[in-house]
């Protein structure tokens, strides 16, 4: 197993737009569209992604677009950390 496996998992990480239902400081209700950055497994799929945003999130109407932006490493361990952070 190289290292890269070892120790990182791929990940994707996504422009989302959604709307949702929001309570303003006056009581009143409105939707808003939000714009947000997210980090999921590679190996979901639009769909997957799409259910994990109406499940996990509150309030959700609509998913307006879901970008793919870039690759990226996540390191796999906590403890890879804490051992870095013991050795300083």
């Amino acid at each position: 197993m190289s290292s890269i496996d070892k120790y990182w998992n791929d990940r994707l990480i996504y422009h989302i737009g959604f709307v949702a239902k929001i309570m303003k400081m006056d009581g009143a209700i409105e939707n808003k569209e939000f714009h947000r950055t997210f980090i999921f497994p590679d190996n979901l799929s639009t769909n997957e992604i799409s259910d994990l945003i109406f499940l996990r999130l509150d309030n959700i109407i609509e998913i307006t677009y879901i970008e793919e932006f870039v690759e990226a490493l996540e390191l796999r361990n906590d403890d890879i950390i804490k051992s870095l952070m013991l050795s300083k």
